[in-house]
């Protein structure tokens, strides 16, 4: 195999390249529905969006609840309904999102009637298989 050099007087440009990778970001035109159920569980129902050049792969979303005190006193997560996709070693999910694509969750938590929280924060978790 050979070598490439290229002198330092012709070379006019450097450019840094983005990262090929999935970029998943709550979708900003779609408001988050909070409901309160009749069995007092919350359901949140959103969407995300990959804004990355890349797939992202089992994608879950995750609400986190906290105490006054920035304890954590409760998680909760769902995989989003995205594409389906069989990898090469059989395992079948229908949790991926393609670059450009949006993906709808539904993630209904029951708390017990003796947690007290603060507040919520919520992200977003994916991985990423060829």
């Amino acid at each position: 195999i050979g070598q490439l050099t290229i002198e330092k007087e012709f070379v006019y440009e450097i450019r840094e390249k983005e990262p090929i990778e999935p970029t998943l970001v709550f979708n900003p035109s779609v408001e988050i529905e909070e409901r309160i159920n009749d069995d007092n569980s919350i359901t949140y129902i959103g969407e995300v969006i990959n804004t990355g050049r890349r797939r992202a792969d089992f994608t879950r979303v995750i609400y986190h609840f906290w105490a006054d005190d920035t304890a954590p006193i409760f998680t909760d997560s769902c995989f989003v309904s995205g594409n389906n996709m069989v990898y090469l070693n059989g395992v079948i999910s229908d949790a991926t999102i393609e670059p450009t694509e949006t993906a709808s969750f539904i993630l209904n938590i029951t708390l017990p009637d003796s947690l007290k929280f603060e507040y919520i924060t919520k992200d977003i978790q994916w991985d990423i298989f060829d």
